[in-house]
């Protein structure tokens, strides 16, 4: 922390146990060629729902292999990045060399009181499978009067799909379903103020693209694109499914909602 020119709270020098499991240790390497995360419209939609301004400090949550960073740093005054995996920080200097980088839990954010205008959190937060709320304190504590707290998270279309998404993600990894709701939720527990809501629609991304880079057996590679072959109707029309040959293409869709911390 002191390395990078960040002044240590007390009481908050300390590691804590990891929010992330195993997942992102062992994605960090193929992490950037999932269609998701590099995809450039997205990624614009994101950043432009942020409102970066030139006097911005902000803070990305979960900074990964620094996709955002990349975009979002030579646009502000300053900007630092906080992930719990040092294989996803390697990545991010790699791509962002001189970023002041952070390696630490989110529940427990070595940084000071109201000090970034934004707090960033991009496909991070269903990660969190105990003590989301304390993350939202801590993300609501280190933002100063006025500033926001920028969410974006992969969500099921529509609520025929809910059930079809929450089955897929159980066989896929460990991680929390949040819907659009569950989020406003969050936010206005942790205190968050006029909070904004947008749909992101990613259209048409390959199912098995997605499935192979991910480090899951063939077995279950094959049984999840058949899930996706076999959905009811309702459920194909929701996710605008095409099925080809040898994959499946599906629209995946995001929620992005943001809240403020109060001026008070």
């Amino acid at each position: 922390m002191r390395a990078a020119g960040l002044p240590v709270p007390a009481g908050r020098a300390g590691r804590t146990p990891p929010v992330f499991n195993e997942f992102s240790q062992r994605r960090a390497a193929e992490y950037d060629q999932q269609q998701w995360a590099s995809n450039p419209d997205y990624l614009s939609a994101f950043l432009a729902f942020a409102d970066l301004r030139p006097e911005h400090h902000v803070l990305e949550a979960g900074v990964g292999t620094g996709q955002v960073a990349a975009a979002g740093a030579p646009r502000v005054a300053r900007y630092v990045g906080l992930d719990n995996s040092e294989e996803m920080l390697v990545q991010a200097r790699r791509k962002v060399p001189g970023l002041p980088l952070v390696h630490a839990d989110l529940r427990a954010v070595p940084l000071p009181d109201r000090s970034f205008d934004r707090v960033l959190a991009r496909s991070v937060l269903h990660h969190v499978t105990q003590g989301l709320d304390q993350v939202m304190r801590e993300l609501y504590r280190v933002l100063r009067p006025g500033g926001r707290l920028v969410i974006g998270e992969g969500i099921p279309p529509s609520p025929e799909s809910v059930a079809h998404f929450t089955e897929v993600f159980s066989l896929k990894e460990e991680r929390l379903v949040l819907l659009p709701e569950h989020l406003v939720q969050l936010l206005e527990r942790a205190g968050f103020v006029d909070i904004r809501f947008r749909r992101y629609v990613m259209p048409q991304v390959s199912v098995r693209g997605w499935l192979e880079r991910s480090d899951l057996s063939d077995a279950l590679k094959a049984r999840l694109l058949e899930m996706h072959r076999t959905t009811p109707p309702a459920v194909q029309r929701a996710y605008r499914t095409t099925i080809t040959e040898d994959d499946v293409l599906v629209d995946f869709t995001f929620a992005l909602v943001s809240g403020s911390r109060p001026h008070w």
